[in-house]
């Protein structure tokens, strides 16, 4: 999965990560954007771990999967409204889950998409591992991360849940 971000856009730019981010967050390679389109707001992350190849890569990939929406945004002052599951969005010729929340942002609603998944001998193979069960589970199957990837985008001006995934599968595509 490659990133192509809408350099041309309204009032794109990018999001300078700051180095508290970075030295919480471990990551290999980030990156981060905002822009305007129609009458939406959206803020992107993507984020890239590589091969865990020793005890400390291990650990910061495990430290990098409790940095989620659900986590962060309250800790940030916005309230989460509605916890929607996992929804599936197409991205080229791939399908990925992603989470979907409603926040509560100032009295505005913001709609948050994320997608967390590790790469494999298949490509983007499977969703990040989550529980114990699951790990353990990969563990069993013989199954190890070669990478890990994730994106988060917020978009706010959505009227509704409906709008927001429209835009966002618009976004993707």
């Amino acid at each position: 999965l490659a990133i192509t971000w809408p350099v041309g856009t309204e009032k794109y730019h990018e999001i300078e990560l700051s180095p508290r981010v970075r030295t919480e967050m471990a990551f290999d390679s980030g990156q981060a954007a905002a822009w305007a389109e129609d009458r939406l707001q959206w803020q992107v992350f993507h984020f890239s771990w590589g091969p865990a190849r020793n005890r400390f890569d291990r650990i910061r990939v495990q430290l990098a999967k409790s940095h989620r929406p659900e986590i962060c945004l309250p800790a940030s002052g916005r309230e989460l409204r509605e916890d929607r599951g996992s929804l599936t969005f197409r991205i080229g010729e791939s399908t990925l889950p992603f989470r979907s929340f409603c926040f509560d942002d100032r009295g505005a609603a913001l709609f948050v998409y994320f997608c967390a998944w590790e790469d494999g001998i298949e490509g983007q193979s499977a969703f990040m591992r989550e529980s114990t069960a699951s790990r353990l589970a990969a563990a069993w199957a013989g199954s190890r991360s070669e990478s890990q990837r994730a994106l988060e985008a917020a978009v706010w001006g959505a009227s509704n849940t409906a709008d927001a995934d429209a835009a966002f599968q618009r976004m993707l595509n």
